[in-house]
């Protein structure tokens, strides 16, 4: 998610570093969810390109996360890759609009965030 109007992306967000804790404490069938979905797209990019997703030109990428191009339903997509694809998706809106640097940049574009303080406070691994 870039960065968009003033408002901080995923990156300043640090929803990659997020996700990676959210799913790592996430219940199993969830890490399973994303071990497959992860594996899927790998999969979907060999088979295209003969490389791994990783390894893709953004050309490439666009191509294999077509599936976000498609129009929103409320029903999940019979493609397990394209289930996975929005599923991610909006684990990575949630993370990066409900965190510190996006409240905290939405006062300069005018816009008003839907609550105070509903950014995800640090983690504190040792607990």
């Amino acid at each position: 998610m870039p960065p968009l109007n003033g408002m901080a992306g995923a990156l300043d967000a640090q929803a990659p570093e997020f996700l990676d804790f959210l799913i790592g404490i996430s219940p199993a069938p969830r890490q399973q969810f994303y071990r497959d979905g992860l594996e899927l797209l790998d999969a979907r990019s060999r088979e295209k390109f003969g490389q791994i997703f990783a390894s893709l030109s953004a050309t490439q990428a666009a191509e294999i996360l077509r599936p976000l191009d498609e129009p929103w339903t409320h029903d999940p997509p019979a493609d397990p890759l394209a289930r996975f694809l929005r599923d991610a998706h909006l684990d990575i809106r949630r993370a990066t609009q409900n965190s510190r640097p996006a409240m905290a940049s939405a006062p300069s574009t005018g816009r008003r965030p839907g609550g105070i303080g509903l950014y995800w406070l640090p983690i504190d691994p040792i607990v």
